[in-house]
């Protein structure tokens, strides 16, 4: 075990040691550098594992390889014999050297044959290539930083912050998943522009130029099937769990366990007697008598007598205010999981005794022992009662149910399973497991840093649940825990608190293979009935004592509640401070002090919300509040830029834009945000020109419009084959033309055709580039099979999808930044193009909020329609295509007059499949409740958002952003979207309510019939309305998302 640091580039040559200094407490026992010209790696040693001849960084014989290593590799001897059998000579017994020796004979795939934890890198001096890599579930941390021609690495972020050239400023897109979550995500750090190494990634600099690989992933849930008898899947799992514990007793130094006296750690002990009859070592924490809710000594206790440990325990005394700021230096970030002061505890006695540990972590998640698992299981029952009783249910229990302050808080558990049972899933389980909602986050903000959190927190774990299986949703919720909460908490937790003693952290339960055969297994089988952890507590029911097994799920906790009000009271207070609070001007002094007040007078348990403010204050004290007091807006006394909200006026750019979509003709979303995008620009005083296409009736010629020069390049729409050639090749032509005309500093390209054009000219291939990325084109194309002469299906679509791809590629791979409106997209980019992170710039799609807006007489505006006044309007704007999900619309629609009979639908677009969305609407007896508008121009189409009641979206597939979204919600308008693309991103911090609970036509009718019920009440429907502007305004307004804009184009153009 390590800490490990370094970098590729030139730095200041005591650097690596200052970095390894802050790293001593990973690896007290050595230290070693390798340096070369513009390389430098290093590491600070725990030795666990040959003690002798393990040292590092270690190479191999020729030294064309240089190896710094963090963790251990489990299956290594056997591993050795294969490479052994290949012809591979050893000079030590390490398993550094096996990884040395796998990566000569397997290359970047040697990470696929390694069973354990690790991070390292790697230099070959040969190809002058780093190669970094992570493990499966992310044990062991890598972070890194990259800036010009310097790539720097380390184990823990302190290290990478001794380069002068690190910023602290703050990552407001973590910092928000962190206030939701208490916990950072799994690829960026608190600090803006270091990043992190996700989970069973790798990465490989060469040339400048850093590409990240996924090698392994949780597997795809299988379909529902039958499962083995529980009596044979039992024994299985036994099987795996002993062999996963035996894998982990390698150790050349002593070793011991966590023994929490639950039933996970209780099976790692069972197990590690099973394979071992030497010496035991179990260290265990309890509480006082006062808090005998959380304690769980007794149990712990049985445990040890049953299989003769040798047993220690302690008592975990409230002196906790003394141990937080530790734990903050240990972090680095702030995190707020109460649970780091019991693990920091017990990892601190363990380390008194041996240098080793086997610990219970992820237990829960492979094998179902969170309460919220089995809340689930209600939900789902609960969804079936009419909304009339859940409504009521939910009320009562808000109104009527106290929390408690003991380990069991029932009461808590009832009003926030009550607060999240409306709402589909995933949303009400991610419900369950925030800190601080959406909700809760806008009372607690002030105005400027909620002008901040603008990202969506919880795209990772709605990704995760979309892949569960065996027709059971609480498989999805175990996923989001493997994916992002043990990951991301639990195992950061374990490595940080363990490093912190210099104690070593082996997690049984973490092994890639046993988890992939838990998730194999059905969720009915892993919890029976209500019995969580029902099948792990079957196969050990034979060797751990009765009362472990029968004993209720307690958690690895302490009594934080009741400590906020006693004897953690005065440090509350002097974190939460009021007049501290409004100095440092992220959350609203009032709001914090309610959370306070009802905290310590009983009404609600407030300790985790009020435990991450308290963890945020002393996280900024200890790495912001450097020579002065830390403020957003940097009202501070050193003038560090750590919390600057708002971007600096860019200098004057010279903006050459290159676009399939001419904003000469505002027709669509694209050509009215990339006419806004230009014409803003230009107001700021930039000088913008664009370059696009002639509209298909003519119109050539160039043009001014509010103060950006358009040049068209003409096209032929005869055939397929010229469209495609004067796409490319006009857009070449027309962008040498225009560049030999007038240089520019930076080229923005659009789509792929006239971007690719642009870049075969000589004169664009030498400017910096920004590539704005709304959405794949080989899959944009395909998705419109049929809708033009353009877009075939069968081998010639085939041809024309790939054809796309190459083409896109390209462009993304000249791009020096990739602009995307959601993460959504940002995801696909990952997915198809393999594009970094760091290379990814989110900026959201934005809306005219001067001419977007509620209308002060909607019965007017609906008159100067032409529309009726009294009946409930459903409004639809999209191209009349198959992703749309129109057909499935209008099913609905013919559901919805049953329970609506006054209901319209108003669909507009135009489109190929118009005719027989008219003749589907005709079959299903729809006449008088759909009317079909056609093309509704720029200009009215505000009117028709403001005399809309509701606007639906029941896309299919590819909702890169929505603009009409947006628009919609800015003329207060509310919006019911499917769970599709980036609307989920939109909708879901406004109300989760406002998203389909599927795509099937009856679900559809049901929201869209509940939706309609719902703003019959005028005082509901007014509030909603008003919330649905307020929502546009606070996150898609144009004067940010402009100057968002314009610092990506200045930072494209200072990367020359």
């Amino acid at each position: 075990m390590c800490g490990i640091a370094g970098f590729i580039g030139e730095a200041p040559p005591d650097l690596l040691p200052a970095m390894l200094d802050l790293l001593r407490h990973r690896g007290p026992d050595d230290m070693g550098i390798h340096a070369e010209p513009g390389v430098a790696l290093g590491m600070t040693r725990l030795a666990i594992i040959d003690l002798v001849t393990g040292r590092q960084p270690m190479s191999d014989a020729d030294e064309r390889f240089w190896l710094v290593f963090n963790g251990e590799i489990y299956n290594f001897r056997e591993l050795r014999a294969e490479l052994e059998a290949r012809g591979r000579r050893f000079r030590t017994q390490s398993d550094t050297e096996v990884i040395l020796q796998a990566y000569a004979t397997f290359g970047e795939a040697c990470v696929e044959r390694l069973r354990g934890m690790f991070a390292f890198a790697l230099w070959d001096h040969a190809r002058r290539a780093l190669f970094l890599a992570r493990d499966r579930l992310g044990k062991k941390p890598l972070y890194y930083w990259q800036h010009g021609g310097l790539l720097a690495f380390a184990s823990e972020p302190k290290a990478l912050l001794r380069h002068p050239a690190v910023s602290r400023d703050v990552d407001w897109a973590a910092f928000h998943h962190y206030l939701a979550f208490g916990y950072t995500p799994g690829r960026s750090s608190v600090y803006a522009g270091m990043l992190k190494l996700p989970p069973a990634h790798t990465a490989t600099l060469v040339d400048g130029r850093l590409t990240l690989s996924r090698y392994w992933q949780l597997p795809t849930g299988p379909a529902a099937v039958l499962p083995a008898s529980i009596e044979d899947t039992a024994a299985t799992l036994r099987e795996q769990l002993r062999d996963a514990v035996r894998l982990r007793l390698e150790s050349d130094v002593p070793l011991g366990v966590f023994l929490s006296g639950g039933i996970d750690s209780s099976a790692v002990v069972a197990s590690m007697r099973e394979v071992t009859s030497g010496r035991i070592t179990t260290v265990s924490i309890g509480f006082a008598r006062a808090f005998a809710s959380y304690d769980e000594l007794p149990y712990a206790r049985l445990v040890a007598e049953r299989f003769g440990t040798d047993h220690h325990e302690e008592v975990l005394e409230p002196n906790v205010a003394e141990l937080l700021p530790t734990i903050v230096r240990h972090f680095d970030e702030p995190f707020a999981d109460s649970s780091a002061v019991p693990t920091f505890a017990v990892a601190q006695a363990t380390a008194r005794l041996v240098k080793v540990a086997l610990s219970g972590i992820g237990g829960d998640e492979t094998f179902g022992g969170y309460p919220r698992y089995l809340g689930v299981r209600v939900s789902e029952l609960y969804a079936r009662l009419p909304r009339a009783a859940r409504r009521a249910a939910g009320a009562l229990a808000q109104a009527l149910v106290r929390e408690s302050r003991t380990s069991r808080n029932l009461g808590g558990w009832v009003r926030r399973f009550a607060a999240g049972a409306e709402a589909p899933l995933p949303e009400r389980y991610l419900r369950w497991t925030r800190f601080f909602g959406d909700e809760e986050l806008a009372r607690l903000a002030t105005p400027a840093l909620g002008a901040l959190l603008t990202s969506s927190v919880d795209a990772a774990q709605r990704s995760a649940f979309e892949t569960h299986g065996h027709g059971d949703p609480l498989d999805g919720a175990f996923r989001i825990d493997l994916a992002t909460y043990l990951p991301d908490d639990l195992l950061v937790m374990a490595d940080r608190m363990s490093m912190a003693n210099s104690l070593e952290l082996r997690a049984p339960f973490c092994d890639h293979r046993l988890v992939e055969a838990s998730l194999a297994i059905p969720p009915s089988v892993k919890i029976p009935g209500r019995r969580l952890k029902g099948l792990l507590k079957t196969a050990f029911a034979d060797v751990l004592p009765r009362p472990v097994l029968e004993h209720r799920k307690q958690g690895f906790m302490i009594p934080l509640g009741a400590w906020l009000t006693s004897d953690l009271r005065a440090t509350l207070e002097d974190l939460l401070a009021p007049s501290l609070v409004a100095a440092r001007g992220l959350f609203e002094p009032a709001e914090v002090e309610r959370l306070r007040r009802e905290h310590a007078g009983g009404a609600r348990d407030h300790a985790d919300r009020l435990f991450t403010l308290m963890m945020t204050e002393l996280w900024i004290r200890e790495y912001l509040d450097r020579g002065g007091q830390w403020s957003l807006g940097g009202a501070h006394a050193r003038g560090t830029r750590a919390g600057r909200p708002v971007v600096a006026r860019p200098r004057t750019l010279r903006i050459l834009m290159v676009s399939d979509v001419s904003p000469a003709r505002p027709e669509g979303g694209a050509e009215r945000m990339l006419r806004e995008q230009a014409s803003r620009l230009a107001a700021l005083g930039h000088r913008v020109r664009v370059v696009s296409r002639a509209h298909a009736d003519g119109g050539q010629a160039p043009l001014d419009l509010a103060g950006v020069h358009v040049r068209h390049f003409p096209m032929d729409h005869r055939s397929v084959a010229g469209f495609v050639r004067t796409s490319i090749l006009a857009a070449r032509r027309a962008t040498s033309a225009d560049l030999a005309e007038s240089p520019a500093d930076v080229l923005h390209l659009y789509q792929p055709l006239a971007g690719y054009g642009a870049l075969l000219s000589p004169a664009a291939r030498r400017l910096p580039m920004l590539y704005t990325f709304h959405s794949p084109a080989p899959l944009e194309y395909r998705a419109r099979h049929g809708m033009t002469r353009r877009h075939r299906g069968g081998l010639a679509g085939g041809f024309g999808a790939a054809a796309l791809w190459l083409v896109e590629r390209a462009c993304l791979r000249r791009a020096r930044l990739i602009h995307v409106l959601s993460d959504f997209s940002a995801g696909q980019l990952e997915t198809l193009y393999r594009i970094p992170p760091e290379r990814i710039v989110k900026i959201p799609g934005a809306v005219e909020l001067e001419r977007f807006r509620p209308a002060a007489d909607r019965a007017a505006v609906r008159r100067a329609l032409g529309l009726p006044e009294g009946r409930p309007l459903l409004l639809t704007v999209r191209n009349l295509e198959r992703r749309m999900g129109l057909d499935l619309l209008l099913r609905a629609m013919a559901r919805v007059k049953a329970r609506v009979p006054e209901a319209l639908l108003l669909l507009g677009g135009a489109g190929s499949l118009r005719g027989e969305l008219e003749a589907l609407g005709a079959s299903l007896g729809l006449d008088g409740h759909v009317r079909f508008l056609g093309f509704i121009p720029d200009r009215t189409l505000p009117a028709f958002y403001q005399a809309a009641d509701v606007f639906v979206l029941p896309t299919r597939e590819l909702e890169g952003f929505g603009l009409v979204t947006v628009e919609a919600l800015a003329c207060g308008t509310p919006v019911l979207g499917t769970r599709v693309g980036a609307t989920p991103e939109i909708l879901a911090p406004l109300s989760p309510s406002l998203i389909f609970r599927g795509l099937a036509p009856e679900t559809l009718a049901d929201d869209l019939t509940g939706l309609l019920e719902r703003l019959t009440d005028p005082a509901d429907a007014a509030r909603l309305r008003a919330e649905c502007r307020r929502h546009a305004e606070a996150h898609y307004g144009w004067d940010r998302a402009i100057a968002a804009l314009a610092e990506a184009l200045e930072r494209v153009a200072g990367m020359r």
